[in-house]
């Protein structure tokens, strides 16, 4: 595993541990929107204890496999408690176009 290794491309950085090229344990992934991911990786999906912001919302918690499964999720100053992907109702609730957070980097 490499250690802290930084990453560019023309959609994101990455600073974190690397291995056979995949984002891979601990790091912080920002995208050229300003919204990041902090926390754990697995084959360079988020995958592990972690906090993903982007625009007016918040989650932090439990990821896997890319996908947001609990934790607390903060939208528009609203806080809601998630357990086994139920955010994906809330965030509907809201006509919120991004609600599904599942990410596969290629680099």
């Amino acid at each position: 595993m490499t250690e802290n290794p930084t990453i560019i491309t023309e959609n994101y950085q990455y600073i974190g541990q690397v291995i056979n090229g995949q984002m891979h344990g601990k790091g912080v992934l920002v995208f050229n929107d300003g919204s990041y991911y902090s926390g754990k990786f697995t084959n360079n999906r988020f995958s592990g204890d972690g906090t993903y912001i982007f625009q007016k919302t918040e989650m932090t918690g439990t990821f896997s496999n890319g996908d947001f499964f609990s934790g607390i999720l903060a939208h528009n100053n609203q806080q809601y408690k998630t357990a086994n992907g139920n955010y994906k109702q809330i965030l509907s609730q809201y006509s919120y176009g991004r609600w599904n957070c599942f990410f596969l980097f290629t680099m």
